[in-house]
């Protein structure tokens, strides 16, 4: 008996340091993921291709004290980001950076001669979903190149591949806390786009 009681005072205080050692943000991005959700808001994705269907980008941010606007990064004529309070008028914006480029051509002598020119349009398309529509938090993500920024992915429910359908990005003014004690802000913004659907 006294053996047991003995392994039993080992065991228990290293139960309560693990429980004590729980990361908040993770605990916030297990709770959200995999949530239905049903908008309050419109979200937006661009949608870039040439010849065929490209990648899906959600452009929707929320900041405290600057409110909702669109932003996305093109990489003509070099890598930069575009922001507006407009979307359709960040994706014409972004049409027509996407439309210049600058390519090499080889002269009848060998030489390689830099030459900038236009080349018509890739198609732009703004892909609106709108309020109402039942998403699936896919997942949340932190960290990376920005420790202030929450990208939640979103998913339809029959989605064919289940991969990200749009976005929706918090940004906070400065380093999220270890902690994470700016939880029930960030979940206050969160709101202003979806609720969770009861299932």
């Amino acid at each position: 008996m006294r053996r047991l009681l003995v392994v039993l005072g080992v065991v228990v205080p290293v139960l309560v340091v693990a429980l004590n050692a729980t990361d908040p943000m993770q605990v916030f991005m297990d709770e959200w993921k995999g949530a239905t959700v049903a908008l309050k808001k419109p979200l937006y994705t661009f949608e870039f291709y040439y010849t065929q269907p490209g990648g899906h980008v959600g452009v929707t941010r929320v900041a405290p004290g600057k409110g909702i606007y669109y932003r996305t990064t093109m990489t003509k004529p070099s890598v930069h980001t575009i922001e507006d309070t407009d979307v359709q008028r960040l994706a014409q914006r972004a049409r027509t950076d996407a439309g210049y480029a600058t390519t090499m051509t080889r002269q009848g002598t060998g030489q390689l001669d830099a030459k900038s020119y236009h080349r018509p349009l890739p198609v732009l398309q703004v892909i609106t979903y709108e309020a109402g529509t039942d998403l699936i938090v896919k997942k949340v993500v932190h960290g990376g190149s920005s420790d202030n920024v929450l990208k939640i992915e979103l998913t339809l429910p029959r989605a064919p591949t289940g991969g990200a359908v749009t976005h929706l990005f918090v940004e906070w003014p400065g380093p999220l806390s270890p902690e994470f004690a700016e939880r029930p802000k960030v979940e206050a913004l969160m709101a202003e786009f979806f609720e969770r659907v009861k299932r």
